[in-house]
């Protein structure tokens, strides 16, 4: 028990420290074939959809693309931590980042607390209806950054 309060604080300490960055955000594209099929056009191939959610704050993708199926309703945040995209689910709806009994993530399936995915690789299968993706970093100009650019951004 004292090791699982431990690990929460170590966790709500981590999470406290990352702030927003309005500078950096995350592009999706979602794709129901595999990711050999995405394009690097604006347009993209059918069934392709492209997503930009901000990294380092707290956010709602349901509410950020309602009706979008490819979402869940809970709070997710996104941060980097070793060059790669770290994603937590919240079960909170509200853009708050917060738990029923704490502030730590919703435990996956595979007993971890967050879901670690590299960068501008095919990641996949998700759910339907879009299984697959790739996810890249971008600085506010619009320039795409690659896993070797990405920093560990809790300062």
């Amino acid at each position: 028990m004292k090791s699982s309060i431990i690990s929460s604080s170590v966790a709500l300490l981590a999470f406290s420290l990352v702030e927003a960055d309005p500078t950096r955000s995350i592009e999706t594209i979602m794709c129901d074939t595999q990711c050999d099929q995405v394009a690097e056009s604006t347009d993209g191939p059918d069934g392709c959809m492209r997503y930009t959610t901000p990294l380092n704050e707290c956010y709602n993708a349901a509410l950020l693309f309602p009706g979008d199926e490819s979402w869940s309703d809970v709070d997710i945040i996104d941060t980097i931590v070793m060059k790669s995209l770290n994603r937590r689910f919240f079960t909170s709806k509200d853009s708050t980042c917060q738990n029923d009994k704490q502030n730590t993530a919703i435990q996956p399936v595979d007993g971890g607390d967050s879901f670690v995915i590299p960068f501008d690789e095919c990641v996949g299968p998700f759910g339907p209806p879009r299984p697959w993706g790739k996810f890249t970093l971008i600085e506010s100009s619009g320039e795409k950054h690659s896993d070797e650019d990405a920093i560990v951004s809790v300062s």
